[in-house]
């Protein structure tokens, strides 16, 4: 499958921040349609990992999301920093919705909304 043929060049640097004097700000792009074109394109980040903040839907958790981006994680490899943080509250069932802890893997009854 193309999702699991090496990226050239990497994703990791075509995800790149224009060069700056500080590594948390963006560079000041050119003045004029020159500018504009800049503006488009990036250079690689340097200095360490790409990071990605990888947030799950309800009623998911971190651990589902490490399972859903796991060929991604190993497609981009140690050059990604990922950052899979938990929701602070649990979501509440609402009527006429599945209870958040069930599970359709089974083939079972759908909701109205699927």
């Amino acid at each position: 499958p193309f999702w699991l043929k090496p990226l050239n060049p990497p994703l990791v640097y075509r995800l790149g921040r224009r060069p700056s004097s500080s590594p948390h700000a963006m560079a000041p792009a050119a003045e004029g349609a020159a500018g504009a074109a800049q503006q488009q394109r990036h250079a690689p980040i340097v200095g360490r990992k790409v990071r990605v903040l990888a947030l799950h839907g309800a009623p998911a958790n971190s651990n589902v999301m490490r399972f859903q981006t796991a060929s991604l994680r190993k497609q981009l490899g140690a050059e990604v920093e990922w950052i899979f943080p938990d929701a602070l509250w649990q979501v509440s069932t609402v009527e006429g919705l599945q209870h958040p802890d069930a599970h359709q893997f089974d083939g079972g009854q759908r909701s109205a909304f699927e």
